[in-house]
């Protein structure tokens, strides 16, 4: 993708009219068109659509069982009624049925909320973009607001929840960080103490692993692991213990090594376990990425891996923006 000052992403909001507002990006583009519950007339809770979560739930502030269906088809020869927003989208594109109004004010036009309608549709809203949290340039998806982020290592999205000043730079860790927020979500609770169990549990399976891994020690929760030596490449694993004993037999050598190119940690001078290389490398091996400025600590072992975090931190602690051209 071209990120030049000629490229037709980057030009597409200049070439509005000065007088023409640009509708942030942080705004639903799409609204349910009703606000009450369609199995029993109680208030829904919109609040996650009002603040653009990328998968918002629109959920009954009465009833909230699995059988209570809270959304309806806006068809008035349907009203068939369904308990989330992803099963109204798919109904009302198989049936072809409009359930969602636009999410720009002044448009009145209802929509079916499929993917491609809302794409077709937003051709006639040049002013709304997926516009970049850095440097403010618009773009017509989330797919190209994505490569730009890569490109420019910018934080391109922001969260846009009260007081949270997370920011991403894809659309995905987005959808995963705004979990946090849900009110109604899947909770995954932890089987080994009770501080994390019913609604106490963790939002995101990630949490729940990372919790497991490094607070009880257990590091086979979850475990799925690809061999890495060339005779059985990506030959993969369910346990540590299966996977300790392939190395071991079939390679002599320690399930995890350091890729380090002159560290003798390697072979049978290996590490029995992925907490134990993580922390080697960072106490052992300075990181590739650190700070320029002479008074900061942030260089060596407390450097960074990834350019974006250097970047990161560049910018909010020292006030220098650092493009990717010139991270080294």
């Amino acid at each position: 993708m071209s990120n030049g000052p000629n490229s037709r992403e980057e030009t597409s909001i200049d070439t509005l009219s000065s007088s023409e507002p640009l509708i942030p990006s942080t705004f639903p583009r799409v609204v349910y068109l009703q606000n009450t519950c369609a199995s029993c007339d109680a208030p829904l809770d919109t609040s996650e659509q009002d603040l653009n979560f990328v998968h918002p739930t629109i959920f009954c502030t009465l009833n909230q069982t699995t059988d209570h269906l809270p959304l309806a088809c806006g068809s008035e020869a349907c009203g068939q009624k369904i308990p989330d927003l992803q099963g109204l989208k798919q109904h009302c594109h198989a049936a072809k049925h409009e359930s969602f109004k636009c999410g720009v004010s002044t448009c009145q036009q209802t929509l079916s909320g499929d993917r491609w309608s809302l794409e077709k549709h937003f051709q006639h809203h040049p002013e709304v973009k997926f516009r970049c949290n850095k440097c403010q340039i618009g773009f017509d998806t989330p797919t190209k607001l994505d490569q730009h982020c890569s490109s420019s290592n910018h934080a391109g999205y922001h969260c846009p929840y009260p007081n949270c000043n997370s920011e991403c730079g894809q659309s995905r860790d987005l959808q995963k960080h705004q979990l946090i927020h849900k009110k109604t979500t899947a909770r995954y609770p932890c089987n080994h103490c009770r501080a994390y169990r019913g609604m106490n549990g963790f939002k995101r399976k990630d949490h729940l692993r990372q919790h497991i891994r490094k607070y009880h020690r257990i590091e086979d929760y979850d475990f799925n692991e690809y061999c890495y030596h060339g005779s059985c490449y990506h030959k993969s694993f369910q346990s540590l213990e299966e996977y300790t004993d392939h190395t071991l037999q079939e390679h002599q050598s320690m399930p995890y090594i350091c890729r380090q190119k002159d560290c003798d940690r390697k072979d049978m001078n290996g590490f029995a376990n992925k907490n134990e290389l993580e922390f080697h490398a960072k106490n052992d091996h300075a990181l590739p990425y650190r700070c320029s400025f002479l008074a900061c600590d942030r260089v060596g072992t407390k450097g960074w891996r990834r350019k974006v975090d250097m970047a990161k931190h560049m910018a909010k602690k020292h006030g220098q923006v650092v493009e990717a051209a010139t991270v080294l």
